[in-house]
């Protein structure tokens, strides 16, 4: 286990500029290891390995009784781990590697179920008590999937839906009973320049909304994949205006904010109901964000984390690392828990002040899972963590 302290690290707010202290030794206290397991050994001499896979945590009648890890990762595998002591329960193989969040399809009527997309373009539905196939989906595209599926119906209900994105700008609908495709839309890479990424998709009331290469946010019917509307957050930029990030749906006083970013545009918030831009904050690289409480935590691949209102768009602060490169953080009551490439860090909700940096040498680029005080990561090892956080 190694701790690493944070140096020289400012946070910009709108009027202030401050330096804060290195990371002291009681702060140690607020990250403890509660299990490691190795899921794979890193390839010899090894320079800079990476790993993006991101965990999920769920616990029904199927799973132990401290609840199943389900950890998706680079090696074509993913695995079911005990949450109270990082036991693998079950590991199954898929064609390519992987690292979107599965989902649980609990809320969905699907007790007991998890889907997992994966870089060989197919999803899979598993069983959570053994990881056994449900069904595979045929090739939704002839590129890789590396955001989350997304589910809009419930089990049973023969209108329920699979949507989900691959790197060729594509978006398909699948069956939820069967993984069979009902439709898909295309759109062609336009742009003078792009950057290789991909946006999620995310549900709202009748639609389906996602971002492509082009600069296009855009919401479709979840029926048939008829347009609604179209957000054009390129404008006359004509390089490097993907819109990478996976749309985030937040409620507030008046109605629904959309909030997505274009790589070289900035990040923006999108009325939900006719796709008009309500606010813009200007800056290069924005990924997507963690929203908790009306407020998104938006990172940037500079090293910068912002903690925008989803209302408004007013900057509440921002956080600049010093290594470089910030991934998508997840939010709890307290922190802010921002994946950093050569950590992970720990960031104050309320300030943006970094509380402290954890790494087991290795470094963090994947974001981390948060239940019930425990926080489920994959480093860069390959090594997968329990952490304790307090």
């Amino acid at each position: 286990m190694k701790w690493v302290a944070a140096i020289a690290l400012s946070v910009l707010g709108a009027a202030s500029c401050a330096i804060f202290p290195a990371v002291g030794k009681l702060d140690e206290r607020r990250l403890a290891i509660e299990w490691a397991t190795s899921l794979y050994s890193l390839e010899p001499f090894a320079y800079h390995p990476t790993e993006e896979g991101r965990p999920l945590y769920v616990r029904s009648k199927d799973t132990p009784e401290a609840g199943l890890v389900v950890v998706p990762s680079k090696d074509r595998r993913v695995r079911g781990l005990d949450a109270a002591s990082g036991r693998v329960v079950w590991e199954v193989e898929t064609r390519g590697p992987n690292g979107a969040r599965p989902v649980d399809l609990g809320p969905h009527g699907a007790a007991g179920e998890v889907m997992v997309a994966s870089l060989d373009g197919r999803v899979y539905r598993l069983n959570q008590r053994n990881g056994r196939e449900v069904w595979a989906s045929q090739h939704p595209g002839t590129a890789g999937i590396t955001a989350s599926p997304t589910i809009a119906g419930r089990s049973g209900d023969p209108a329920a839906r699979v949507f989900v994105t691959s790197l060729d700008d594509r978006l398909t609908a699948l069956s939820f009973a069967t993984g069979a495709k009902l439709w898909q839309v295309d759109r062609p890479q336009e742009q003078e320049l792009t950057v290789t990424g991909q946006a999620g998709a995310a549900v709202a009331k009748d639609m389906v909304i996602t971002g492509f290469s082009g600069g296009d946010l855009i919401a479709f019917a979840q029926e048939d994949g008829v347009t609604v509307w179209t957000a054009d957050l390129a404008g006359t930029d004509k390089q490097f205006v993907d819109v990478d990030t996976t749309p985030q749906v937040v409620e507030v006083s008046e109605g629904h904010v959309v909030i997505a970013g274009s790589f070289s545009r900035g990040l923006f918030g999108v009325g939900l109901d006719d796709g008009v831009i309500l606010w813009k904050q200007a800056g290069t690289g924005f990924q997507t964000p963690a929203v908790l409480d009306g407020i998104a935590y938006a990172p940037r691949t500079d090293g910068q984390l912002w903690a925008v209102e989803a209302e408004s768009g007013r900057v509440r602060w921002v956080t600049k690392f010093d290594t470089g490169w910030a991934g998508t953080p997840v939010a709890s009551r307290k922190y802010v828990l921002v994946p950093i490439g050569e950590a992970l860090s720990l960031v104050d909700r309320g300030s943006g002040h970094e509380v402290v940096r954890w790494s087991d040498g290795r470094g963090v680029r994947a974001t981390p899972e948060l239940a019930y005080g425990s926080v489920y990561v994959i480093g860069n090892s390959g090594v997968a963590y329990g952490l304790g956080v307090f």
